[in-house]
């Protein structure tokens, strides 16, 4: 997967800016306006390489190293998922280019509902990949010694990576060795402790939202519900089920994702 863009001779741009939260890492491609797209807990701004270029022909796709993972500064206190949503919104719309769309993957899908709920009049449209929207603070809470095991012991955290894909590689395994050095264990335990007490408020907002909004599954991922539940939710949010995907749609089938997200996101 990550090999892929070199053999295409696609070429990424790396930069930096300051926040309030540190310096934050960028990868970018394309131009005209922003969409900015957000990793899921314990990855970087590398899980979007496949699917970035498919998308550089409308927008500048920029995807961040959330604080703490990749080669963003690392936060020297708990940050909450609302912090992060405000961070995101800050950088994205100091990009310039009009109002973006903000879009993320499992946690990074969490801080865009969070986001669009505070900050709608600043979005154009969102994009939320593998939002698992029926989770609770109670499963949180019967699931947590898993939680731990998967996320902080680096054997089971491999095993449990190679069942979310549709094919595991050896760069696959790479990508994800790197990323996890880069955050250790407590900082992933921080934003997972984040998304813990964040997860009662999904779906009252999105209940919330009045801007265009797509979300997307695979139909092997860690969200079946999201077909039976969004509609009853917010009946104007738009559905892709990306078939024989695990919870990185978005690396099993970049064509795919890429496809929902042109079709159903328009310029604003």
């Amino acid at each position: 997967m990550f090999a892929d863009k070199y053999e295409r001779g696609i070429a990424m741009k790396d930069s930096f800016v300051s926040t309030s939260l540190g310096r934050v890492h960028l990868r970018t491609i394309g131009d005209g306006p922003i969409l900015f797209l957000m990793h899921s807990v314990g990855n970087s701004a590398f899980e979007f390489d496949a699917l970035a270029p498919l998308l550089a022909d409308r927008w500048q796709v920029v995807s961040w190293d959330m604080p703490g993972h990749g080669d963003s500064s690392r936060p020297s206190r708990f940050v909450s998922l609302t912090e992060f949503a405000d961070l995101a919104v800050e950088i994205a719309c100091g990009l310039g280019h009009g109002k973006p769309v903000l879009g993320g993957s499992s946690v990074g899908a969490a801080i865009t509902i969070n986001a669009v709920e505070r900050h709608a009049d600043r979005l154009s449209a969102i994009v939320s990949i593998e939002l698992p929207i029926s989770r609770t603070g109670e499963w949180w809470e019967r699931n947590w010694l898993t939680v731990e095991t998967i996320t902080t012991l680096d054997d089971e955290a491999e095993k449990f990576g190679n069942g979310r894909y549709r094919k595991w590689s050896p760069a696959l395994a790479t990508r994800q060795r790197i990323d996890r050095a880069k955050v250790g264990p407590h900082q992933l335990m921080q934003v997972l402790w984040a998304g813990r007490e964040d997860t009662d408020a999904y779906q009252r907002r999105i209940r919330s939202i009045r801007i265009p909004s797509l979300f997307i599954v695979g139909d092997k991922g860690d969200a079946p519900e999201t077909e039976e539940i969004l509609a009853t939710l917010n009946p104007n949010a738009k559905l892709a089920t990306i078939e024989d995907a695990g919870h990185f749609p978005h690396s099993d089938d970049p064509a795919g994702v890429a496809a929902a997200i042109l079709s159903e996101i328009a310029l604003s």
